[in-house]
C-alpha cells in the first residue's frame, strides 16, 4: 500500500496494529527523546497510509507517549530516570495490593494451574545449562506472564489499568528486564532471584496470607527496582544501550 495512500477510516485491528508498532518503537528507543515524528516518514517507514499514522499519534499523545505542541507536532516525551523509578515504585504498591486481595479471596483454580505452568517453565528455562539472549526474551514472556495472571484473576479493574498504564513508562513494565549483549549471565542472576520470588508470592496466595502475599510482591518489585537504577547509572553520560529509550539522569 502506498503510504500516500489515504483511505477514508481504517479497521479498528488495522489502526490497532499500527499503534501497537509506535508504541514498541518508542519504547525499545528507535526515536531519540524531543525527536519530532512525521506522519509521512512514518507512513513510509510502516508501509501504511497516512491515517492510522495520525490516529496512533493522537492516542500515544493521550497515553503520555508523545507531547502535542501546536505548530511544531508530535514529539516523544523524555522520561527522566526519577520518573522511571517513581513509576516502579508505584507498579510495585499496585501489584502488591492486588496480591493481598487475591490471597484474602482464594485464587481460582484455573489461574493456580496456569501459574503453576508458567513457574515449572520458568524453573526449566533457569535450570538450562548455559543461556543466550533469546532465552532472555523467553524470561520476560514469563515474567510478564506471571505478574499479568494475578493481576486479572485478583480482578480489580482499577488495578488492572493503571499497572497498564505504568508499563507505558519506558523501563517500568514487568514485561522489559535490562539486558545487552554481553550481561545475560548477569541477567539470569537476577532471573533465579526472581523465579524464587515468583514462588514464594504464589504460596502465599495459594495458603491465603494476604500480609505475606502483599509484602512479598513489594519487595519483588523493589528488587526490580533497584537492579534497573543500577542498569541506568552504569551508562556512560548521553549514551543509551540499543533497544532502550533513552532516559534522562
Amino acid at each position: 500500500m502506498s503510504s500516500d495512500a489515504d483511505p477514508a477510516e481504517p479497521s479498528a485491528t488495522h489502526l490497532q496494529q499500527v499503534l501497537g508498532q509506535l508504541r514498541e518503537m518508542i519504547l525499545k528507543g528507535s526515536f531519540a527523546p524531543h525527536s519530532r515524528l512525521e506522519e509521512k516518514q512514518l507512513a513510509s517507514r510502516l508501509g501504511v497510509s497516512r491515517t492510522p499514522i495520525r490516529l496512533a499519534l493522537q492516542s500515544l499523545a493521550q497515553e503520555g507517549l508523545l507531547i502535542y505542541r501546536p505548530h511544531r507536532g508530535f514529539q516523544v516525551r523524555a522520561f527522566t530516570a526519577k520518573e522511571v523509578i517513581h513509576a516502579i515504585e508505584i507498579r510495585g504498591r499496585l501489584e502488591a495490593y492486588a496480591c493481598e486481595m487475591l490471597a484474602q479471596r482464594g485464587i481460582s483454580a484455573a489461574a493456580a494451574a496456569r501459574v503453576r505452568d508458567n513457574l515449572e517453565a520458568t524453573r526449566a528455562l533457569l535450570a538450562q545449562p548455559a543461556h543466550g539472549v533469546a532465552d532472555v526474551d523467553v524470561w520476560v514472556r514469563l515474567n510478564e506472564e506471571f505478574h499479568r495472571l494475578l493481576i486479572a484473576d485478583a480482578d480489580i479493574t482499577l488495578v488492572g489499568e493503571l499497572v497498564q498504564r505504568i508499563g507505558q513508562v519506558p523501563l517500568a513494565s514487568a514485561a522489559l528486564v535490562p539486558t545487552v549483549g554481553d550481561n545475560v549471565p548477569v541477567v539470569f542472576d537476577y532471573v533465579a532471584d526472581a523465579v524464587r520470588m515468583h514462588g514464594y508470592v504464589f504460596d502465599a496466595i495459594v495458603r491465603r496470607e494476604p500480609a505475606r502475599a502483599h509484602n512479598l510482591m513489594l519487595e519483588h518489585v523493589h528488587q526490580g527496582r533497584m537492579r534497573m537504577m543500577s542498569f541506568i547509572e552504569s551508562w556512560p553520560d548521553g549514551e543509551t544501550p540499543s533497544g532502550f529509550p533513552a532516559v534522562e539522569r
